[in-house]
């Protein structure tokens, strides 16, 4: 097995590697996380905007609605 061929040091080198790797990992999650949650500020997550536009198109077609009303009633 290639377990035997490993003496003292080369299993405490790989050993330091494992916590730099896990350290690494664990840095790079950290960020990600403060980033993502950062993100509100500046930008808009799709479903808030989605319900800002669906709620705008309603209101625009409400308004669409009364001029026709109003046209109409001016013509006559």
């Amino acid at each position: 097995m290639m377990v035997e061929d490993l003496n003292e040091s080369k299993v405490r080198w790989l050993t330091y590697l494992v916590y730099i790797l896990l350290t690494a990992i664990t840095i790079v999650s950290g960020w990600n996380t403060v980033k993502i949650t950062d993100m509100p500020d500046k930008y808009v997550r799709l479903e808030r905007y989605q319900t800002d536009t669906n709620r705008i198109e309603r209101t625009l077609i409400a308004i669409d609605a009364k001029l026709d009303k109003l046209i109409d009633r001016k013509r006559d």
